[in-house]
């Protein structure tokens, strides 16, 4: 009933898009488009025949059912977010991610990543309003959904780490917000980004080189 599309300044970069892995995963094709002004025409359009239009990173976008393939392996021993911790987390998340995030959801998207941004404004909209005025990229930098992947370690030890150093989950966290919006090619704020990247780095060098248990950014 639909057909799906995306997006991306070439192939590559759409396959690896972390937007396609329910897709790739499901076997379910998806057009791929990389023109800001053939969406603006899918959007007009809305349906061709029968079958809608949909972008895969429109926000409340899921696949129905019957296309979703059955999963013949199921990983044994394959750590979850604690059940009883999801809601302390979300809004943990969202505590520390304001304004620029103002609503957390557990991901039916996400196969292999950590997270994904997800807003009502998709990239092809971004590109048009971004053009036609400078002044509002800055808003689109704002109130979007975190959806994170329960499965993935890096969200499990964010969760355990919040608990007990709660300094050094906040600057993961942000750390991994930003490397979310560099994803999907939402602006950020570059000088920070980096600043915490090269602490990461000599952070890891230390502990490597001198074999401690030293916490990272103290």
């Amino acid at each position: 009933t639909s057909i799906y599309y995306f997006l991306a300044p070439n192939t590559e970069t759409a396959n690896h898009s972390p937007y396609m892995e329910m897709y790739t995963k499901n076997e379910v094709p998806v057009l791929f488009i990389s023109i800001s002004v053939e969406e603006m025409i899918f959007r007009q359009l809305d349906k061709y025949k029968n079958f809608n239009f949909v972008n895969i990173e429109s926000q409340d976008t899921e696949l129905p059912k019957e296309l979703l393939k059955e999963q013949k392996e199921v990983e044994l021993n394959k750590e979850k977010l604690p059940s009883d911790d999801v809601l302390a987390f979300g809004q943990w998340i969202k505590n520390e991610l304001q304004p620029v995030v103002t609503k957390v959801n557990i991901s039916k998207k996400l196969s292999t990543s950590p997270a994904v941004i997800v807003s009502d404004v998709t990239s092809g909209m971004r590109q048009m309003l971004a053009f036609m005025d400078q002044k509002q990229v800055a808003e689109l930098s704002k109130n979007l959904t975190f959806e994170i992947n329960p499965e993935h370690p890096i969200i499990n030890n964010l969760n355990r780490l919040r608990k007990t150093d709660p300094k050094n989950a906040s600057i993961a966290l942000k750390q991994l917000l930003d490397l979310s919006l560099l994803s999907v090619g939402i602006p950020f704020d570059v000088r920070v980004f980096m600043q915490r990247s090269n602490k990461f780095i000599e952070s890891n060098l230390n502990t490597l080189l001198n074999g401690n248990d030293e916490k990272a950014f103290e």
